[in-house]
């Protein structure tokens, strides 16, 4: 912070003074995304993710310039601004994402690559035959190829402050892209070093396959080839992250799967985002559930779930849910939520935005520090259908998240066709334990047995019943009784227990 170097400043010029460092702060702060000094937290655990990447193109051809086009993003709650464009970082483009406070990716598409290597003249990479793949595709572990190619550009893109992290596309358009496992003279000579191998005379090219399957070593070839691949790239985050710690990598498509870049550029402090794109197509219920969320959370990665407007606007049109709905079940039941798009953004889609960001917000203002903050676990509840039927009862789909002591249950019924009536069993419970059971997005507390507010675990063991309306969700949180008020609260709300059927 500046420091006066005199102390015999006026107080018309101490006043005048601490104004302008006001508005000097102030002009500071606006240069940044929002929340970035809010909050400790980094940012990406700070709320949903709204992850916005398409061709944008098609905005500006309709005549929307990208200022206005960012205003609207930043009125449907975007956190990232991923670019479309395959040239240089477009600082300008950076720097209206900012002003926005919407953070922003630079996008690598990686079927440019073989023109970059031929500008190069980069070494070729060999295939299992001994030949070159294909276009002018370099050895995947040429480490000058990918340092002027990925490295270069994001240290420039880091040290800019303009640019928050790198989205990368890595599918073949055209059929062009990167080499699959390379057995040119480099990266076999690397090998042998890797695992103490001699060899009496040199292999050729066109035999390197078939010598190491007489060894019984194309296993472990591939092995040492991902393994280069995955430190090469560390190091690459590494001198990245130099610069800025909180640089961010995501991928599309290919890193859905386990593969070696997207495990070097990972590191807990600033995770790999996994944008994924299997719901790019899939039954009319648009099945959010069946998902990677689990395993990627295990290792630590975000996992942003994603469509695309062709089947959200028309091009699916006997799916069962709204745009709106599926994002934002997608974005509350992962890390956020991404959705592809091929032509300009009408007003049905910035409808759509809205209201999946108002949902969202309401949401996340209820019970977000639960969401984000939360261990998840998938054994705390037992949710029992009330008919019995095992069709019905794979509709039910719950999760509890534990946090500072307290629970909060998360129910779906996916359904939707039908609403489900369920009783909600807590095993886990000790039996003499007490609790406050409440609805925190209504703010009502649930009562039982003539309006009672205190659940022992015992009663919360034998279940409460509740209802919910077909493609619905529903929270419930538990609060031990200590730490809760035990007074009988004003607004409460009977467990559904009725008995309209005769036993």
């Amino acid at each position: 912070m500046f420091t006066p170097q005199h102390n015999n400043l006026t107080v018309v010029g101490q006043i005048v003074l601490a104004v302008i460092l006001t508005l000097l702060l102030a002009a500071a702060g606006a240069a940044q995304p929002s929340g970035s000094e809010s909050s400790s937290k980094p940012w990406w655990k700070q709320e949903k993710i709204r992850f916005f990447w398409g061709q944008w193109q098609h905005q500006g051809n309709a005549g929307v310039s990208m200022e206005e086009t960012m205003a609207n993003l930043a009125q449907v709650g975007a956190t990232v601004f991923a670019s479309h464009t395959r040239g240089p970082v477009d600082f300008e483009q950076a720097r209206l994402a900012h002003k926005y406070g919407i953070r922003y990716f630079k996008t690598l598409y990686v079927h440019i690559l073989h023109e970059f290597a031929a500008e190069m003249k980069a070494p070729h990479a060999v295939d299992e035959r001994g030949e070159w793949p294909g276009w002018y595709v370099p050895c995947p572990l040429n480490r000058l190829t990918y340092e002027q190619w990925f490295l270069k550009p994001m240290l420039e893109a880091a040290r800019s402050g303009l640019v928050d992290g790198m989205h990368m596309d890595w599918e073949e358009y055209g059929g062009a892209g990167e080499a699959k496992i390379c057995y040119c003279d480099e990266c076999f000579a690397a090998f042998l070093r890797r695992k103490d191998l001699q060899v009496e005379e040199e292999v050729p090219k066109d035999q390197r396959y078939q010598w190491l399957q007489k060894r019984d070593l194309v296993d472990d070839y591939e092995q040492v080839f991902q393994e280069r691949r995955t430190e090469m790239f560390a190091d690459f985050a590494r001198r990245i992250r130099q610069v800025k710690p909180d640089f961010i990598f995501s991928g599309y498509g290919y890193f859905m799967l386990d593969n070696p870049i997207r495990n070097g550029l990972h590191t807990p402090q600033a995770p790999f985002f996994v944008v994924d794109d299997r719901h790019y197509s899939e039954d009319h219920t648009r099945p959010w559930w069946e998902s990677y969320k689990a395993h990627l959370q295990k290792l630590g990665f975000l996992r942003i779930a994603g469509s695309w407007d062709n089947s959200s606007f028309g091009g699916q049109p006997e799916s069962d849910n709204s745009a709106s709905q599926w994002m934002y079940d997608a974005a509350i039941n992962n890390d956020g939520y991404w959705l592809w798009f091929e032509q300009e953004l009408t007003p049905d889609t910035w409808r759509s935005f809205w209201i999946a960001n108002r949902r969202i917000r309401a949401t996340e203002a209820k019970v977000g520090q639960f969401l984000l903050d939360g261990k998840q676990d998938i054994h705390f509840v037992t949710a029992v259908e009330w008919s019995g039927s095992p069709e019905l009862d794979r509709k039910i789909i719950q999760r509890t998240y534990h946090l500072d002591g307290e629970h909060l249950v998360h129910l779906h019924n996916v359904d939707t066709d039908r609403p489900m009536r369920l009783r909600l069993r807590f095993p886990r419970l000790r039996a003499e334990s007490r609790w406050v059971v409440t609805d925190p997005m209504a703010d009502l507390t649930y009562a039982h047995d003539g309006g009672k507010v205190i659940w022992t675990g015992q009663e919360l063991r034998d279940g409460m019943g509740l209802s919910l309306e077909k493609r619905s969700e529903l929270f419930v949180k538990l609060a031990p009784a200590e730490s809760a008020l035990p007074s009988q609260p004003a607004a409460t709300i009977v467990c559904d227990e009725t008995r309209p059927m005769p036993s």
